[in-house]
């Protein structure tokens, strides 16, 4: 039976298709490439405000890539459950087309490389373990063999799987903490791997002030201690919040953090 086709004039019209692919991935480079770049600039020259991570080195996990790009969320999530083997080789294949060419040179220093994952939330901790961690350790331990790190946006929540960044190198990751606990986090995994997070922006709209402030406070106390812990949102400001704030300046056992 022939799959029906998301957009189906792509496949009809190759002059068409050759112009929207062509549109789309110079809107994908200028946004990535170029505007992240300029907006980088400004940070570093007028503010002294430097990347931690570089996104024009974003690293896509097969299992992402054939997700974003190739099956949609109701395709992949079908596939995984009535055809896995043919899953796992159009991975492997996206591999080593995709992902080894690119690894190929060296490996990226700070700003490091970063990835920022979308499926792996709706795997279950079989699927992720069996399909999607193999190729994220390999990228991992590949940074961690030449004395870098890489930065990994854990999207949604990672709880139920976190435990296996125990098994690459001490501080080999930043993890971006999005929907978890981070406290947890940091008790679980701070001792290994460097934990990033903190601040919930939802709760700029839903909570006061004081609030925020204490809640703030609390994270810095419990994730603070030992190092290997970076404050920030844990999501990005795309929104006007409802209440404006001024930065805070919070004070916590003899130490300042903002």
């Amino acid at each position: 039976m022939r799959v029906p086709r998301k957009y189906p004039k792509l496949y009809e019209d190759r002059e068409y298709a050759k112009k929207v692919l062509k549109t789309v991935a110079e809107d994908k480079f200028y946004s990535l490439g170029v505007l992240m770049g300029k907006q980088s600039q400004v940070l570093s020259e007028k503010y002294g405000i430097t990347d931690i991570a570089d996104f024009s080195k974003v690293f896509s996990n097969p299992v992402d890539t054939l997700f974003d790009y190739c099956r949609g969320f109701k395709g992949t999530l079908t596939d995984l459950r009535r055809q896995p083997d043919k899953v796992k080789a159009a991975c492997d294949k996206l591999w080593e087309v995709y992902n080894l060419p690119r690894m190929s040179g060296p490996v990226d220093e700070f700003p490091y490389a970063c990835h920022m994952t979308h499926i792996a939330l709706y795997l279950s901790p079989k699927q992720f373990e069996e399909l999607y961690w193999p190729y994220e350790k390999k990228w991992i331990e590949r940074a961690a063999a030449a004395g870098s790190k890489v930065w990994i946006m854990l999207e949604g929540s990672w709880e139920k799987v976190w435990h296996h960044f125990l098994e690459v190198p001490k501080d080999s990751c930043i993890l971006h903490i999005d929907d978890d606990d981070i406290c947890k986090a940091k008790k679980e995994l701070g001792d290994h791997q460097i934990i990033e997070g903190g601040l919930k922006v939802a709760a700029v709209r839903t909570q006061s002030i004081d609030k925020i402030k204490d809640d703030i406070k609390h994270v810095i106390d419990v994730c603070a201690p030992g190092d290997g812990f970076l404050f920030c949102t844990d999501k990005a400001w795309i929104a006007a919040a409802r209440k404006v704030f001024k930065p805070l300046e919070i004070q916590g056992k003899g130490r300042t953090n903002a």
